[in-house]
């Protein structure tokens, strides 16, 4: 096993006018002005997204299967790999090895949304971390400063929304492609997707 060396140095979020923070305090508050308008809720005008967009959505083709067994999210989850950890040391790999009973707990909740149930509002609370954004030649080996824009944003709370997601993504992934499939011009040497 290959330990990675990481090291914790203080984050010091410069205020709008470039100000040096005086406190851990006023660098969260910097933080959260900037990040507060950029996770706000947007207003949508319906009308316009629908003339905009109307014409791109597409039925589903017919004859998929949508809903997954539970043995089918078991092989999901165990075959999935640390594709996405990165540098952040987020292993979404160890889902492999978690308690049947938690997995079941998961199962759960995708067949709640499966069959039109909605998520409890904490579900998509999280904890958030900010990262700084590259080196800078006055990084410090325990300070570092960064403008509000030059942080991002790592969640590590809720990493469990990922397994009913990872159980949606082959159904999509066969819809995706019936649906290219039938529209598909030119070239034809690509088989019929399947209808599993």
């Amino acid at each position: 096993m290959v330990l990675k060396r990481r090291c914790v140095r203080s984050l010091n979020i410069l205020g709008p006018n470039g100000e040096v923070p005086a406190s851990l305090q006023e660098s969260a508050d910097n933080l959260y002005h900037h990040w507060t308008n950029v996770f706000a809720a947007k207003p949508v005008c319906l009308k316009l997204a629908d003339v905009s967009l109307g014409q791109s959505i597409q039925q589903v083709p017919p004859g998929i299967r949508w809903e997954r067994a539970w043995e089918d999210l078991q092989d999901i989850v165990k075959a999935r790999r640390d594709t996405g950890s990165g540098v952040d040391g987020i292993v979404y790999g160890y889902y492999g090895a978690i308690p049947e009973a938690w997995l079941q707990k998961l199962y759960d909740v995708y067949l709640h949304l499966f069959e039109g149930g909605c998520a409890e509002p904490s579900f998509n609370h999280s904890k958030i971390v900010m990262l700084p954004k590259g080196k800078q030649k006055d990084d410090t080996p325990t300070s570092v400063t960064r403008v509000p824009s030059k942080v991002r944003p790592l969640n590590l709370s809720n990493t469990d929304k990922h397994v009913p997601s990872l159980a949606c993504l082959p159904i999509c992934e066969v819809a995706n492609a019936r649906w290219l499939f039938s529209r598909r011009v030119g070239w034809q040497g690509v088989a019929s997707p399947s209808t599993s």
